[in-house]
């Protein structure tokens, strides 16, 4: 069938998994890869509820099960403390606040919005509706003051039709999966990082999973690429 991947990635980021049923609820655990250490073994993961989503098709969500590890907030606001303009990349952009949503575009090109409150390990989450932008996301992990020092951006691209895991300013292909993702519409989009194990929600389904080394630490922030996408809902806590 298509779009049959439960649990997948183009490179070694997953293996061995195992369900187990408790109170009811059917958990699926996996081995997480970690080739930056040099072995592909790894630890455990921690626990996704398997729904079956519509036409019966099998998903790996996030489990309320989780949230206990989800400590103090780190993030609450959309407009909580930026870095100074200088941490802009791409073009500038416009990012204009009205109540408790905040629309952000850039015409031509791409631009972040960086908060200045660095996190390690984290859960990082907002509702983002793409108007006519190509993309938007969220930036993990900025190196120092500038998107040139490198980030991992997390992005829908609408365009596309995908999830992706890319890096800044140089944009590498790192992980992608082919995703629905709609126009004017409101997509939950849910990043958890800790130590090197990322982890990328959809609606609170799964959709990609990878080990990497190159940022443990770092500032959080949006992302906007060609138009314009509406922001709500920001949050992130420490993650446990």
């Amino acid at each position: 069938p298509e779009a049959n991947l439960l649990l997948g990635a183009e490179t070694n980021q997953g293996f061995c998994g195992r369900t187990v049923e408790v109170d009811g609820e059917r958990f699926l655990f996996y081995t997480q890869a970690e080739r930056g250490h040099g072995s592909d073994f790894g630890s455990i993961s921690r626990p996704l509820v398997l729904r079956t989503a519509t036409g019966g098709r099998l998903q790996a969500c996030w489990s309320a099960r989780v949230d206990p590890s989800l400590r103090e907030t780190l993030l609450e606001n959309l407009d909580a403390p930026l870095l100074p303009s200088p941490a802009a990349g791409g073009s500038r952009g416009t990012w204009v606040q009205r109540g408790s949503e905040l629309q952000a575009t850039a015409t031509r090109d791409w631009a972040v919005r960086i908060y200045e409150r660095p996190a390690e390990d984290f859960c990082l989450e907002t509702e983002v509706t793409i108007d006519d932008a190509r993309g938007a996301g969220l930036v993990i992990r900025l190196q120092g003051d500038s998107v040139f020092a490198g980030a991992w951006a997390v992005l829908l691209d609408a365009e596309a039709g995908e999830v992706v895991v890319t890096q800044l300013p140089t944009f590498p292909r790192i992980e992608t999966r082919r995703w629905t993702i709609c126009r004017r519409q409101a997509h939950h989009l849910k990043v958890t990082a800790v130590d090197g194990f990322v982890n990328v929600f959809v609606d609170d389904a799964l959709a990609i999973q990878f080990h990497g080394t190159a940022f443990r630490r770092g500032r959080l922030g949006l992302y906007i690429e060609q138009g314009s996408a509406t922001f709500s809902s920001l949050r992130a806590r420490r993650l446990g």
